[in-house]
């Protein structure tokens, strides 16, 4: 009997077509076409950024369109809705087979900066991973409240754990804020990007 992998007959032209068509959709979705700035963005998922795997390059996607100037390097994050800033800052890279993990830190847009004062959002706060070029996310990121040595939250600082990078490639790294209550919805959300 031959190598089934190579050998396969389709006993339902349906399924033929089907798989034609998935391959066909996949092509669409990798294609430079449908990653320019303005393209719509549906499928759900998460994001990434790791600098010791190369070059980081930040950029902010907020629920709401802007018709702001490019970002500056003082506001790595923008959530213009909230008026706040965030950057990211990583404990430890995530590697092959172990997570990593990162501090969020929110500042005021108009009076702080990267160095503080830092501020909490008024909104939860969430992260997610995704993958672009793939499509796909990884893992739940969990995020808590950053608490000092002596157990006490430190303003406007929170804990990102569990972000695994599943394959080498681009990463987005989002960073949400959320509606509170129990039909959670992103109220604004900005991104990095990191190669892994």
């Amino acid at each position: 009997m031959g190598n089934f992998t190579q050998h396969r007959k389709f006993k339902n032209w349906g399924h033929l077509v089907a798989y034609v068509a998935v391959f066909f959709c996949a092509g669409c979705l990798s294609s430079s076409l449908a990653k320019h700035k303005n393209a719509s963005n549906t499928r759900s998922g998460g994001p990434v950024n790791s600098p010791s795997a190369g070059q980081s390059i930040s950029t902010s996607e907020n629920s709401t369109p802007s018709t702001d100037a490019p970002e500056s390097t003082d506001c790595p994050i923008k959530f213009s809705n909230e008026e706040l800033c965030a950057s990211i800052s990583w404990n430890l890279h995530p590697a092959d087979n172990a997570t990593g993990e990162f501090l969020i830190r929110f500042w005021d847009l108009k009076t702080g900066t990267e160095n503080g004062p830092f501020v909490d959002p008024k909104h939860v706060v969430k992260s997610r991973v995704w993958m672009p070029d793939m499509g796909q996310g990884s893992s739940p990121v969990k995020v808590e409240k950053h608490k000092d040595v002596g157990g006490q939250p430190v303003a406007g600082t929170f804990r990102a754990t569990n972000v695994y990078f599943s394959k080498p490639g681009t990463w987005e790294v989002w960073v949400q804020l959320m509606t509170d209550g129990p039909d959670q919805t992103v109220f604004e959300q900005g991104k990095e990007i990191y190669e892994y």
